[in-house]
């Protein structure tokens, strides 16, 4: 059960000539911030997105290697596209990184930040 659920959508309107990006924007949030609680959300409320956005990143990708101007395929590996990363993840291929398979930890350091879940 979710005691609330919230929505959001962009288009992006193609432009007449001599006309700016035209883009809409529409979004909705109902339901309660808590089970049991009497407190609406809102649209500004943060919501736990878990594992939707490793969806999202795989869509938006398979976008820009769709697209005809594009140098990305599933077989680019990471040494081709990142220049200061380690040398053992030059071989790992996109398709690599979203199925989960380029052995990456969860845990890593990068610049400097830590990334992976806390504690």
């Amino acid at each position: 059960n979710a005691p609330a659920i919230a929505a959001g959508i962009i288009r992006l309107k193609k432009p007449e000539e001599g006309e700016d990006c035209n883009i809409e924007f529409a979004h909705a949030a109902v339901g309660k911030r808590k089970m049991g609680s009497d407190v609406d959300v809102t649209v500004q409320d943060n919501f736990h997105l878990g594992s939707c956005g490793k969806a999202f990143t795989s869509l938006l990708l398979q976008d820009v290697i769709n697209d005809d101007d594009s140098t990305l395929s599933w077989d680019t590996t990471l040494g081709n596209v990142i220049e200061d990363i380690k040398p053992c993840w030059h071989h790992i291929t996109l398709a690599d990184l979203m199925c989960h398979k380029a052995g990456i930890s969860d845990d890593i350091i990068l610049n400097g930040v830590r990334s992976g879940y806390p504690g």
